[in-house]
């Protein structure tokens, strides 16, 4: 039997730090998408969701508001072992989040690979596929 995986808002100080870890793991250290970190000014004021398996955070994922309610998601990222499943949670725990916060739109810059992912948890393609970090990206809408 699978352990149950909650997804909330990450609260403490551990709660983030292994967070920004998990990032880093896949981010940098996995895909190679940045040099050194994947930390930016929006993880500053954006709001950590991480996705916990009894005492283990196994994901994470951020929102932020970038313009009066217009939201976006990012850095989406999930232990290796624990991907699909956890993914979708998060998702889902993301979109109650801006929900929540009055979010009249909410966006994300999505990698190729995982376009065909995000349209099967409702959301849309928006615009051209676009290069970000030298990868390129597809942004898309979630259905609010």
């Amino acid at each position: 039997m699978h352990k149950k995986i909650v997804c909330k808002i990450a609260e403490t100080e551990d709660e983030l730090k292994e967070s920004y870890r998990i990032r880093q793991e896949t981010f940098v250290r996995e895909q190679q998408l940045f040099k050194s970190t994947d930390r930016d000014d929006f993880d500053k004021h954006a709001v950590h969701i991480v996705a916990c398996m009894g005492d283990e955070i196994v994901g994470t994922v951020r929102v932020y508001e970038q313009e009066k309610g217009t939201w976006y998601g990012g850095r989406l990222a999930v232990k290796q072992g624990f991907r699909g499943r956890v993914g979708a949670l998060l998702i889902k725990k993301a979109v109650e989040t801006v929900k929540e916060k009055k979010a009249r739109r909410f966006l994300a810059y999505i990698q190729l690979p995982s376009v065909s992912f995000f349209k099967r948890n409702r959301w849309k393609t928006v615009g051209e596929v676009n290069d970000y970090h030298g990868t390129p990206h597809q942004l898309m809408e979630a259905e609010l």
